[in-house]
């Protein structure tokens, strides 16, 4: 075989053919116990083989194509890479920050009560009006003009005036069955004695999608950092990111002399805006109150939001760049914007604006100081007026 003659044709079971087989393999993971991770490419693993083998044997044949040595190189080439890509793979699954969303679920349920936050059912009221003594009994559905539909959760009877209210719950889980104050819904069947039933003035809230990736890996990155310490105030903050649809949470300690603590939030990925509604924030107090140490008073709003506009002369003015400030102006209000008491500082947010892409030069017209914030006040991107810059 290839020059191979008498008991060396004996393959897999020849002596020197072991040795090949064992002998490299050897060596190549104790290199790579040694070496920093950079993973070694199939050719510089091959190679590498047959040189070990050379060593080991004494003779050329792992580098000849057909001999039993060749052979056992190329498997040798292939279980090694697949060894190291299982272990490029296995290092970025092992820290939440790098890992894959079916890894990442592993390391949320170790760390957080409950794991990934699941979608959330919109709620709240709607006002009926109709014939007075007129009744709608729980479960009625009721459906937007889009399809969307909610369902009564408790029976209702019109009062003297032909008025009523009733709670109702979104059918579909996720933003989508959040509506506005005002918008219209129709039983689906026919309910004698009704006139109109409209969504009330607090609106339908609560609906929450299902929590994204960056978001879950927040905030396991976040209870590993900050273990809890029986009450402190990133405790607080920890605990309002727990409820649906809570993106970022701040939290500040009373200053009245009793233990009072002030927690604010946000709800960023609401499409509207990114204020809590009343039962929304209900629902954060409910639960810190179902969480929090004994003795603590919490104290839990919504953020005063606070927009801000903005005169910027661009060069070159046209869509493309502006969109591209854009982009790089929402992305500071994301990184720096706060309501735990912030000052913006204007010197990063032209930072921000000189990365766009397009961008030459620029001048930021207004505001033309930078901004303090009190806590409870969060301050949010407001109107943009463009002008081209000389």
């Amino acid at each position: 075989m290839n020059g191979i003659t008498g008991s060396d044709s004996i393959w897999p079971w020849n002596l020197k053919c072991l040795t090949a087989i064992s002998y490299p393999f050897a060596l190549i993971m104790r290199k790579a116990q040694s070496m920093s991770y950079k993973i070694p490419t199939p050719l510089e693993i091959a190679k590498r083989v047959e040189a070990d083998s050379a060593l080991s044997t004494g003779t050329q044949h792992a580098s000849l194509p057909g001999t039993a040595e060749n052979m056992v190189s190329r498997a040798l080439t292939i279980v090694s890479t697949e060894l190291y890509s299982y272990l490029s793979f296995i290092a970025k699954q092992i820290l939440p920050p790098t890992a894959e969303a079916q890894y990442l679920e592993g390391h949320a349920n170790f760390w957080l009560e409950g794991g990934r936050k699941s979608s959330s059912l919109a709620t709240g009221l709607v006002d009926i009006e109709g014939t007075a003594g007129t009744e709608i009994a729980a479960g009625s559905i009721l459906v937007r003009d889009d399809s969307i539909s909610y369902r009564t959760l408790e029976d209702l009877t019109l009062d003297g005036s032909g008025l009523g209210s009733v709670r109702v719950n979104s059918r579909s889980e996720g933003l989508i069955g959040n509506a506005a104050p005002g918008v219209s819904l129709n039983p689906t069947d026919v309910i004698p004695g009704i006139t109109s039933i409209t969504v009330a003035a607090d609106g339908l809230s609560g609906g929450a999608e299902i929590e994204a990736d960056p978001d879950l890996k927040g905030r396991v990155v976040e209870r590993v950092q900050s273990p809890p310490r029986g009450g402190s105030l990133r405790d607080y903050e920890f605990w309002a990111k727990e409820v649906a649809g809570v993106t970022r949470s701040w939290a500040k300690e009373s200053d009245d002399g009793y233990v009072t603590v002030h927690v604010t939030f946000s709800m960023d990925n609401k499409p509207d805006t990114p204020q809590p509604t009343a039962d929304e924030v209900q629902a954060v107090k409910d639960h810190i109150e179902s969480v929090r140490p004994v003795g603590s008073r919490p104290s839990v709003v919504a953020p005063v939001l606070s927009p801000i506009d903005f005169e910027i002369a661009l060069n070159p003015n046209n869509l493309t760049t502006q969109n591209a400030a854009l982009a790089e102006i929402e992305d500071y209000f994301k990184r720096e914007a706060s309501a735990g008491g912030v000052t913006l500082r204007l010197s990063r947010l032209s930072a921000a604006i000189s990365v766009s892409l397009g961008e030459n030069f620029h001048q930021l017209i207004t505001p033309n100081q930078d901004l303090a914030f009190e806590f409870g006040t969060l301050p949010v991107l407001g109107n943009i007026t463009w002008s081209a810059a000389a």
